[in-house]
């Protein structure tokens, strides 16, 4: 696991020990993570969160169990609204631990994509957001009111109103990784602007040589149908 404040590429801030924030390289970018301290105790806490989840659960349907829980009217009412939270917050925990708790972020040049996605203790994923590089309006810092808070990377989208927010560490790991998404961005926007201009100063018309009275003669022909029926009516002519 390499640090993303040691990776030159990543971050133009000074090399820190605490960092919190790994960067590994893929064959298609790379791949923003929690260090490896972090994961570990994220892996501690999914399992408390299962774990929660799964008893909640349980007195969810412990709760009918009761000796005379059926036979009380008055208490009911009460059983089943304890009943529907129970259930509703062991099922909310229970997907949280299985989805995964380790929020990171993929920048995919190849298919110039920004995707978030969640890992769980397992090792397996789940993809929560896409962006296209080409939707990316802007990025931007929320830095916290306190002075040992988090930062958080909010991307803004064209189409969409309400910013995605993708990750959050440190202030000076979050600046670095913003600086580094930028680049990432213009670099994804270079070809495209070059391809443009490139296309823009071609010039209409190309030279192309013909055989004339037996010798070379150099002739204009446009890249337009004409031209190019003028250019065969030309050569034709030299032919005969």
């Amino acid at each position: 696991m390499s640090d993303a404040s040691i990776a030159t590429d990543f971050i133009r801030s000074q090399v820190v020990a605490w960092s919190k924030i790994a960067r590994h390289p893929t064959g298609y970018g790379y791949r923003v993570t929690r260090s490896r301290p972090v994961c570990a105790g994220m892996d501690g806490v999914e399992v408390a969160v299962a774990f929660a989840g799964y008893i909640s659960l349980l007195v969810s349907v412990g709760l009918w169990g009761l000796p005379g829980s059926l036979m009380v009217a008055n208490i009911v009412g009460f059983k089943i609204v304890l009943t529907l939270v129970f259930a509703m917050v062991g099922l909310s925990l229970v997907y949280a631990a299985r989805r995964g708790l380790k929020r990171e972020l993929h920048v995919d040049r190849r298919r110039r994509q920004l995707r978030v996605v969640w890992r769980n203790r397992k090792d397996d994923t789940r993809l929560d957001t896409v962006i296209g590089f080409n939707e990316v309006g802007s990025l931007f810092l929320r830095r916290s009111v306190w002075t040992c808070g988090r930062t958080q990377l909010f991307v803004r989208v064209d189409m969409v109103k309400t910013p995605i927010h993708i990750f959050s560490g440190s202030g000076r790991e979050m600046q670095g990784l913003w600086n580094a998404l930028n680049a990432n961005l213009q670099a994804a926007a270079t070809p495209k602007t070059m391809q443009s201009t490139l296309f823009s100063v071609m010039p209409e018309q190309q030279a192309r040589v013909v055989q004339r009275n037996g010798g070379p003669a150099r002739a204009m022909a446009s890249t337009t149908g004409r031209g190019v029926v003028a250019a065969a009516e030309l050569t034709h002519r030299a032919i005969l």
